[in-house]
């Protein structure tokens, strides 16, 4: 037989309540920050009242006061979601299971910093910055200058009272698709075979990753506007999943011992690589704001072109052939979340024997987690990266031209002994290890 289902509906739900105490807790009057370089720092006196300038003089000074403020008309998150899904027997007593949905999101949550001013430039090549259209150009507020330590920037504010003013709004724009099959057969209570795909994409505006507004908007990585940014690839977006498993018990009169494995393969997670400082004036990373960085970076046709010395040249050429998402986008600045991790795979294992003697009946179990890292120590391990990674090291030489230094991931190579650039992943915890567990339940009774 056939059974088919669908639906459709618009559903709310409310937001992490963390972001609703920003607005308390981030009025403008409750914290002031005061930077102070090096040797500057004020003596402490908890006798007198807070200090204002750093020693000596100003210096950097204080620190202009992060606000968050909810739009008047802010709403919760509100989606439009629609189903369709099929069952169908197939000849062999097969049964098939597919299922298609979306999501499209009618209002969703929406950070923007309204003390930046709406008048931009276009960043010079030798800025870190491309010509061009779409992700080739790179928005720039403010007058560059030169820093010892950082890039920094004069200007691109409304008020220079303030440092970013986030409005927590709404906006449209966020989706997400998917579709699903599966195949599964029964042998009575013999075997049971499942095998099932999916497959996924999603893309966002912010990647809305932390409790704090000022992280959400600044972790978000851009490459034009951060006020206006491109749906791009979310952050969760794991387009491809495949599941199996197998059930089977043996007969009685062979201890009638039960058994289950799964298997779940899955692609990797997306990650951005960032410059670490301020090269477009935004007000992240620096003094501003904070130490969050958020400004993807340029990859050139030629990697001589990179602006950087010849030991990071290096390490960088070392890191471009290993990285596929470079590669393939040279000549622009990278799109957000566009790098992943490798593939997953984790198999699980389950056996299970009764033994039952008159009134006595024990139930033992083991389970172990990721066998294929017990059958190897390689195998089963999950790489995972930080969502923002910083690449380079920014700061302004002379003529204002961006001087960037590699500060990646390193490894280095067994055969040579030479130190290179490599792809910045680790293994996650625990998931990565082998686990079991062997439990025994025992009951009494008639």
């Amino acid at each position: 037989g056939t059974q088919l289902r669908a639906g459709t509906g618009v559903f709310t739900g409310r937001p992490a309540f963390a972001w609703l105490a920003n607005a308390f807790q981030n009025s403008g009057l409750a914290v002031t920050t005061l930077l102070c370089r090096g040797n500057r720092a004020p003596a402490f006196d908890p006798s007198r009242p807070a200090p204002t300038e750093c020693a000596g003089g100003p210096g950097v000074g204080e620190s202009p006061p992060i606000v968050n403020y909810f739009d008047p008309d802010f709403h919760f998150p509100q989606d439009l979601r629609t189903m369709i899904a099929l069952d169908q027997r197939l000849p062999g007593g097969v049964v098939l299971s597919a299922s298609w949905m979306t999501n499209l999101a009618l209002r969703q949550i929406f950070v923007t910093n309204e003390n930046l001013s709406p008048e931009t430039s276009t960043g010079e090549p030798e800025g870190g910055f491309t010509h061009g259209f779409g992700f080739n150009v790179r928005d720039v507020w403010g007058t560059a200058v030169v820093g010892r330590e950082e890039v920094l920037w004069v200007g691109g504010r409304i008020s220079e009272r303030f440092g970013p003013v986030l409005r927590i709004g709404n906006r449209s724009g966020n989706y997400a698709y998917g579709a699903t099959a599966e195949l599964r057969k029964d042998f009575r209570d013999a075997l049971g075979l499942r095998a099932g795909y999916s497959f996924t994409r999603s893309a966002d505006l912010q990647d809305l990753l932390s409790i704090d507004v000022t992280s959400n908007y600044a972790t978000t990585p851009i490459n034009r506007n951060p006020n206006d940014p491109e749906s791009q690839r979310s952050r969760f977006d794991r387009p491809h999943k495949v599941v199996a498993s197998v059930r089977t018990a043996l007969p009685q009169r062979l201890g009638g011992t039960e058994i289950g494995a799964v298997y779940v393969g899955q692609s990797g997670v997306p990650y951005s690589y960032v410059y670490e400082g301020d090269v477009n004036g935004d007000g992240f990373n620096g003094p501003r704001a904070s130490r969050l960085a958020n400004d993807l970076i340029y990859i050139p046709d030629f990697l001589a072109d990179l602006p950087t010395l010849i030991a990071s040249q290096v390490l960088w050429t070392s890191l471009f052939d290993r990285e596929e998402c470079l590669r393939e986008q040279t000549n622009r600045i990278l799109a957000r979340n566009s790098c992943s991790t490798p593939w997953s795979n984790r198999l699980d294992l389950r056996v299970s024997q009764s033994v039952a003697r008159r009134a006595f009946r024990a139930e033992i179990t083991l389970d172990m987690l990721n066998v294929l890292n017990f059958l190897n120590p390689s195998w089963g391990v999950v790489r995972v990266a930080n969502p923002v990674v910083q690449l380079f090291r920014v700061r302004r030489g002379p003529e204002l031209k961006l001087l960037a230094r590699y500060m990646g991931a390193l490894e280095r190579d067994r055969a040579t002994g030479r130190v290179r650039g490599t792809r910045p992943f680790a293994p996650e915890v625990p998931s990565s290890q082998w686990r079991a567990q062997l439990s025994v339940r025992v009951s009494l009774g008639r």
